[in-house]
């Protein structure tokens, strides 16, 4: 396997773990998809969204809520913990924008590997700051829910990394390369 296979193989690999954390995984539960984050046929992330509208912090509020069955004291902590942590990873998000075109732009147009590899350790570094980001959010939002609301949390994230794993090892085997 070649360096410049190696590096973007790599990337992906990140990205995956990446799409693993605790708020993309949660805003992709829901009611009214098919139980793998898209709807009509589009991601969810890029096209509004199974319910209609941005993914975001409202969303997975009203849908969570109503999951965990949070009280109005914990919707309005949860509420100002997101928003809070949406603020604060807006400048890692447009980084990581900045830095996945500047990897395509190097590799289309022929750059070296030294350059690549720089390329891709910068986007490795913020993809590894986003995770650390999701994960404090995480903690904070587990802090406000009760035992009883974090195992249910626990259960619905379990479901959902196994419902990411039956895709990826259905397009890994060929079934769902065509369809993704």
């Amino acid at each position: 396997m070649n360096t410049v296979t190696r590096v973007w193989l790599t990337a992906a690999i990140m990205g995956s773990v990446a799409a693993s954390g605790f708020a993309v995984a949660e805003y992709g539960a829901g009611k009214g998809g098919d139980g793998e984050g898209r709807q009509g046929g589009k991601h969810m992330y890029h096209h509004g969204g199974m319910y209609g509208g941005k993914a975001g912090p409202e969303r997975w509020l009203g849908h969570m809520a109503e999951k965990l069955e949070l009280n109005e004291a914990q919707k309005a902590e949860v509420k100002g913990i997101l928003e809070a942590a949406k603020a604060d990873a807006q400048p890692l998000r447009e980084r990581m924008r900045a830095n996945m075109k500047a990897e395509r732009e190097a590799f289309e147009s022929g750059a070296d590997e030294v350059a690549l590899k720089k390329l891709a350790r910068e986007t490795a570094d913020t993809r590894v700051e986003l995770m650390v980001h999701g994960q404090a959010l995480e903690q904070k939002v587990r802090a406000v829910l009760t035992a009883e609301q974090n195992a249910e949390l626990d259960a619905h994230k379990a479901k959902r990394k196994a419902q990411m794993e039956a895709r990826m090892e259905k397009w890994r085997s060929g079934k769902g390369a065509a369809a993704e």
